[in-house]
């Protein structure tokens, strides 16, 4: 479970210590079905940056995924788990 508290300090590591404005987006890799799932998803909904939901074969081909960013990527993209 998911508390407010931790959704509100989520929400300001990101935005104070990340300096994450909407210029920025989101990919989300997990699963919508996995828990690390909701870091990704909050992020977009908390400060208002684009989710992008990529498919497998996107993710997981280094070329692809490099294309894709160079297409799509704002200032950064953003993965709540890895922080990249």
């Amino acid at each position: 479970m998911i508390e407010h508290t931790n959704v509100v300090n989520l929400r300001l590591f990101f935005q104070e210590e990340l300096g994450i404005t909407q210029d920025d987006a989101a990919i989300q890799f997990a699963p919508f079905t996995f828990d690390a799932s909701a870091g990704e998803i909050l992020i977009s909904l908390t400060l208002g940056v684009p989710l992008h939901i990529l498919p497998g074969r996107i993710i997981t081909n280094f070329e692809l995924f490099t294309q894709y960013l160079n297409r799509h990527g704002g200032r950064s993209i953003l993965d709540a788990n890895s922080g990249i």
